[in-house]
């Protein structure tokens, strides 16, 4: 599912609700990293888009393309809150 910065998502494998706001190509972290996700992530994975999602609430996520479950509507993601916001969009 194509998402863009900005963007709130919820995730597939932990229903996380995170705010998109940096995008890689293809995976950027460490194979001790992705080797340690629970579940596991498919090898293919490491070939999608990737994005750094901030968490509702507080905290932060690294997700590949294929684990966004669904973009929120504006009206759906006006909820959404977390202290780094305004440093990584300028808001609140």
């Amino acid at each position: 599912m194509k998402a863009y910065l900005g963007d709130v998502v919820i995730t597939k494998r932990h229903s996380f609700i995170g705010k998109i706001y940096k995008k890689d190509h293809f995976f950027e972290d460490s194979q001790e990293w992705f080797d340690q996700q629970v579940p596991p992530l498919p090898k293919k994975a490491k070939r999608e888009t990737w994005y750094h999602l901030l968490c509702n609430g507080a905290g932060s996520i690294y997700i590949p393309e294929s684990d966004i479950l669904q973009i929120l509507s504006k009206k759906e993601s006006a909820k959404f809150s977390n202290p780094w916001e305004s440093f990584h969009f300028g808001t609140k």
